[in-house]
């Protein structure tokens, strides 16, 4: 694992812009794909996340059971749960939405005519045996 020291000194070399990210990963004896990742912003300082998660745990319970007044259950205060939630619901990403569908329910594409046609050919067939199914 890639300590936060030397997460933060590639993050300097970087910024520096004197050396190549190869050259950087040569220096510091690591991947050069996790300096590049570094240097995109795609990698995050893995150490440092542990160090905040560790801080934030969570104290024993105390106190008898009681309703969580968010999500309603069961719980020794504070609701780890609904913590848990929270955390992740900033982690996702958003739902996919669908294609739009024009008028006939089709896919509203913008095809190539080859493609248009083998489109039209293959939807044309898929009808034919949800319609054969179907009877």
């Amino acid at each position: 694992m890639l300590s936060s020291e030397t997460f933060r000194h590639v993050q300097q070399l970087l910024a520096r812009g004197e050396s190549s990210q190869r050259s950087i990963a040569r220096q510091l004896g690591i991947n050069r794909n996790t300096v590049g990742a570094i240097a995109r912003g795609t990698r995050p300082d893995y150490d440092a996340m542990r160090r905040m998660r560790e801080q934030r745990e969570v104290p024993p319970p105390s106190g008898p059971k009681r309703r969580c007044p968010t999500c309603g259950a069961l719980i020794y205060p504070p609701c780890v749960a609904c913590r848990v939630r929270e955390e992740h619901s900033h982690q996702r990403s958003p739902p996919r939405r669908p294609e739009p569908l024009d008028g006939d329910g089709d896919l509203a594409l913008a095809l190539r005519p080859p493609h248009q046609a083998r489109y039209e050919q293959v939807r044309a067939r898929r009808l034919a045996e949800q319609a054969r199914r179907c009877a």
